[in-house]
This record gives structure tokens, sequence and C-alpha cells, in this order.
């Protein structure tokens, strides 16, 4: 295969331009549908919202609003408007606008987004029922980024009318200027209110999907016709840790992210807590480091350094004596009598190699068969939201650095209760915690819930996350942060 298909992107002149190497495409460009991060990483340097997150930590911080009055921790805000914020079309971003994008998401964690004009036309107001305690940090999402209401209204967000309120824009190329079509070329745009703050000219998003080949493209780094290429690798080849592990550009990135396992509650016997409870005690946990050496071991779901949350928590265990005791209490003593479980996972020579860990582990402490079911990208993410498995690997991101960001959704009704979860205790301090305004009461409404949860065992923590990142010696400031997204704002790419 033909790798260098950027060669014939620049059109006009030198440009500095950071290849971004990733697994696939983004699903979509309209950031209210962003879930997963490939897609994010995308939207999120296209749009902006009124707040944006500080590049590191995430605080949120002024965007297309400058400042804010807080009338109402939680409930009501009034967001003072830039004067030279202006879409990537050169029109001004306007109150409409605004109350347009507000109003295309309308419910946010069952509670009602209702944005109104403020005291003249250059504010917002925005009021929130119920309240939602760290509302702010939502704000600076990708689903909360603001659109054109003109152009949203006749063309959706058809790639060659597409309209950005953020740094970059896409990027119009015509077919005889890419040489593949699941490119997408980002270029710097002109009217941003910060433009002078971006440093670089443009950033083409590159899916290759074999780890090795994303590796091997990652060290060209010049062009058939000598051009230096700047690169930055997301998701590097995790099976050769060992060869690059002292290679300086190599910088593994904790994001807020855990790996679980997903039991799905309407297969038979994944609904017994008694058999949820063996599986996880039976796995050996610290085993996976040696296929992911640069993760951690999970004690808990959500993840280390989160916001005024305590850590360690050690609320997981492992122990092959109650794991067989639960079993056979469950009616399957040494594995007899039950079914074959199939395990569902995408497709990644690390994630299988991992799971058969686990296959292993349950075969030999349980006396029950698992079998891997690996699928392409897409296959996976019909599978995932039709809840069509029995047993699902899946990494749980956060885009905000609150723990509520994974347990809210194992609430009975949210739509991203993957498991089938349903505790009305667990659904009761979730509200409490939407509404509290004291941070440390808040935060005794998380670790209850959390324990409840694993109690329950609703999903099987194993592992925290880090990304396995690869950052190009001529590439300075970029830096993956815990949403696991790439902030291109700041990023400088040397001679």
């Amino acid at each position: 295969m033909n790798m260098i298909w950027w060669e014939d992107m620049v059109l006009e002149g030198e440009r500095k331009t950071l290849h971004f190497l990733t697994q696939v495409p983004p699903l979509t460009l309209d950031p209210m549908e962003s879930f997963d991060i490939v897609t994010r990483n995308v939207v999120s340097n296209l749009h902006e919202g009124l707040v944006t997150q500080e590049p590191r930590t995430l605080e949120p911080q002024p965007g297309i609003a400058y400042s804010w009055d807080v009338i109402e921790p939680g409930a009501s805000y009034l967001f003072y408007l830039r004067t030279n914020a202006r879409f990537s079309d050169g029109e001004p971003i306007l109150a409409d606008d605004i109350i347009f994008s507000i109003q295309r998401i309308g419910q946010f964690q069952g509670s009602e987004l209702v944005a109104t004009p403020g005291v003249n036309p250059r504010t917002v107001r925005l009021d929130i029922s119920p309240p939602v305690q760290g509302i702010l940090d939502h704000l600076a999402t990708p689903p909360f980024s603001i659109v054109s209401r003109s152009v949203v209204e006749n063309y959706g967000f058809a790639p060659d009318h597409l309209v950005s309120s953020g740094p970059f824009r896409l990027k119009k190329v015509g077919a005889s200027s890419i040489k593949h079509p699941s490119i997408k070329l980002l270029e710097r745009n002109p009217y941003y209110w910060d433009q002078k703050a971006v440093r670089i000219d443009q950033v083409a998003y590159i899916p290759i999907m074999d780890a090795d080949e994303r590796l091997r493209v990652f060290q060209t780094r010049y062009s058939a016709a000598g051009k230096r290429l700047y690169y930055f690798l997301n998701h590097g080849p995790v099976m050769r840790y060992e060869e690059l592990k002292n290679n300086p550009e190599l910088q593994p990135a904790p994001v807020h992210a855990t790996i679980v396992l997903t039991p799905n509650f309407s297969v038979t016997p994944l609904g017994d807590v008694r058999v949820r409870r063996a599986l996880s005690l039976a796995i050996s946990r610290q085993r996976m480091l040696t296929v992911l050496p640069h993760v951690q071991v999970a004690d808990a779901l959500v993840p280390r350094d989160m916001r005024d949350y305590p850590e360690p928590r050690k609320m997981l265990q492992e122990d092959e004596s109650e794991a067989r005791r639960l079993m056979a209490e469950a009616g399957y003593p040494g594995g007899q009598h039950f079914p074959e479980l199939t395990l569902t996972l995408f497709d990644h020579d690390y994630q299988e190699r991992m799971i058969l860990y686990l296959i292993e582990d349950f075969k030999r402490v349980l006396g029950i068969k698992v079998k891997c079911r690996r699928l392409p990208w897409s296959e996976y993410l019909l599978r995932l939201e039709s809840r069509d498995y029995e047993l699902l690997y899946e990494t749980w991101h956060a885009d905000v650095p609150d723990p509520g960001a994974f347990l809210i959704p194992l609430s009975t009704d949210h739509p991203f209760n993957t498991p089938g979860y349903a505790n009305s205790e667990f659904d009761h301090l979730m509200l409490l915690s939407l509404d509290e305004v004291e941070v440390q009461q808040r935060t005794k409404h998380y670790l209850k819930a959390e324990w409840l949860l694993l109690d329950d065992m609703a999903v099987i923590p194993l592992l925290y996350d880090s990304h396995f990142v690869m950052i190009d010696e001529g590439v300075k400031g970029a830096h993956l942060n815990k949403a696991a997204v790439l902030p291109l704002k700041n990023i400088e790419l040397l001679s």
C-alpha cells in the first residue's frame, strides 16, 4: 500500500502541517454526535464552546464567551460573548447561534437547558432545571460547541458546507488533491478570535488501522520529494513496547479512562450478581500488564487523578476460592451446566492477547468456557449500540475531570448504560450528586454509589488506560490531555 497519500495536499507554497496518525476516520462532523475519541479529536479542534478546557487540567476557561456571571451555581449563568468571535466563513457568532446550539441539546443528564437573550445583544443567559453541579465542565466539551444556525438548518454538517467556530476549519480539497478519501484535512481558521495563537497551518488526520504500519509511517520523516514531515502518533504498537520503551519520542499519556468487561444483564447467567462477582474475583489483573505495561491495574471503576476524589480506593479484590464458592452457590460448581459465553472486542492484536488471559483465568479458576469474537470497528459499534453481545471489552473515557462522568451513565434510563444495570438506590445517589453544591458531600454520594455498583458488579473494571503516544521530536507543545484529545492550538513545528 502507498502510504504517502498526503504529498500532494500542500497546494499553496510551504505550509506547516502536522500529520496525526490514528486508527479510524471520524464518524461525524456534528459535535453533538461526537462520542468516540477519534471523532472528538477532530471535532474539538473544529468547534469551540462558550467555555473551553485548559489544555492540561481540563479546567473551564473562557472560549467564545470571554467571561460569565454565576447567578446560581449549577442553575443559572450569564455569558458575555466576544465581539470578535466569528465562524470560519467570516460571519459573526451571535446570541441567536448560541441559543440554537443549546436548544439542539435540549436536555442534559435529565435536566432541561434553556438559553435566552441576556441583558444586551452580546449576552446569553443559560438556565438548567433541575440544577447540574459541574455544568461548566460539560459546557467545555464538544457536544456543547457553538454552531452556525443558518448553515446547520440549511446544510446540516455536510463537509462541503461545514462552518466551524474553533481554531481550525475543514479544508476543501478536490478529488485530485488528496489520494485517500478517509483523510480529514483541517486548516487554520483565519476568523478565529485567537488565531494569532495558532502556530500550525494545517493538520491531516490519517487513519491507518494497523499499528505497525502507523509506526512505519511515523518513522518516515521525509517525503519522496525530500519534504520534512511532522507526526503525532496516537495508539502506537503496544506489542512493541520493549523495543520502543527507551525511545524519547514515546510518551505514554494517562487519560481519564478505564478498560472494563461489560456483562449483558439480559443474558441468563450474567443476570446473577454471584456470577458477575465470581468473574471479577477470578481475574489476575496484574498479569495483563505483560501485554499493556504502560497502564495501571484498576482498583475501582473511576480512574485516578479525578478532581476531589480519594485514591487509591481498593474496591476490587482477587480471590479464587471465593470466586469458586460464588459460582457453586449460583448453581455452577466447577463450571458444570454453565453455558459457553462469547466475549466481543474491537479488532486489535493486543486486546485479543489480553482477552486470552481472561479466558484462561475463567477456565482455570471457574471451569467455564469463554470464546473470543474480534470485530471490525463498524460492526463492533453496531453490536454495542444494539446490545448484541454477552461479554464486551470496552474502554470508558471521560471528557471532564468529574467522577460522575463514570457513574451517571449507569443510571437506569441513561442511554450509555450498556450492561442494562438498574438500582433505585444508585439512581437516587446520582440525583443527589447532580443537585449537591458542596463538594465534600457530592464526593460522599459518588463514593457510596461506586461501592454500590461494584458490589453489584455492574461492570468489571480491569485497567486504568494510558494512550501509547509517540511525538515527533520536531513537534513542540503537543500534549494529549486527560480527555484523550490533542488540542492543536498551541502546537509548534520546528524547522
